[in-house]
């Protein structure tokens, strides 16, 4: 025959499983926190590891279209005496009037297709209203000759031959259609605070774009591509500029 318990036993033992009941839901609570903590974490990861992926495959879609344009300098060169087109032709200045748009044809593009103006725009987020690329300015290319202007810019376009140092830049990502070369520009303001100087007063980089990570893509006239970092780009690495050897 089973025994009653007695009522301040029953009470005890009631007790005892709320507090049991208790523990075990502030375990459950403490338990969730930490999944959700990982999860979070997890997460991160996640992203970061997509950002990274999502900007290897810009930079690399940007270098595949710096290679084509370098072909198609290349290509007007042989149908014009060795010479690159200059970066700006005739005495108007209209858009249509820069290599963006006259190299246009060499890249079964149409008349007024602009080269990462109007298409083949970088797709790296710049702040600039343009992620295009330069030209060399005037290293490599100028004005075109009778240009108003200094007798600097009336230089002409470079000859392939032995001209300009091989390994200095042929276009690059800017946000204009030159690069100012610092032989031209001296670089006179350090634009990012990291003690060297990358920057003439007027335009930030002297027109290049920093885009990738902090870093520009430059094809070389010797047909190579580099990314380099401002600092690398204000200390000339490897004659970038083209600067006299």
């Amino acid at each position: 025959m089973k025994r009653k318990l007695s009522g301040s036993r029953q009470k005890g033992e009631k007790t005892q499983h709320r507090v049991r009941r208790k523990s075990m839901d502030a375990f459950s609570l403490i338990e969730l926190i930490i999944v959700i903590a990982i999860c979070l974490c997890l997460a991160g990861l996640l992203i970061t590891g997509l950002t990274k992926a999502r900007e290897k495959a810009e930079q690399a879609k940007c270098m595949g279209q710096l290679r084509q344009i370098g072909s198609a300098f290349i290509a007007y060169a042989g149908d014009n005496n060795g010479s690159y087109p200059q970066a700006h032709l005739g005495t108007g200045d209209t858009a249509t009037s820069y290599w963006t748009y006259t190299l246009a044809p060499y890249m079964n593009l149409k008349e007024n297709d602009g080269i990462g103006v109007t298409v083949m725009k970088c797709p790296a987020k710049s702040k600039h209203p343009y992620a295009m690329y330069g030209a060399n300015y005037n290293t490599v290319v100028s004005l075109n000759p009778g240009q108003v202007g200094s007798a600097w810019l009336e230089t002409g376009s470079k000859r392939l031959a032995n001209d300009v140092d091989p390994r200095a830049f042929l276009i690059a990502d800017a946000f204009g259609a030159v690069v100012y070369t610092p032989n031209i520009w001296g670089l006179t303001r350090d634009e990012d605070g990291d003690g060297i100087n990358d920057s003439n007063p007027v335009h930030p980089y002297n027109g290049l774009d920093f885009r990738h990570s902090k870093k520009a893509n430059f094809f070389l006239l010797n047909g190579a591509i580099v990314s380099l970092t401002t600092a690398q780009w204000g200390t000339n690495l490897n004659n970038v500029w083209g600067a006299p050897r």
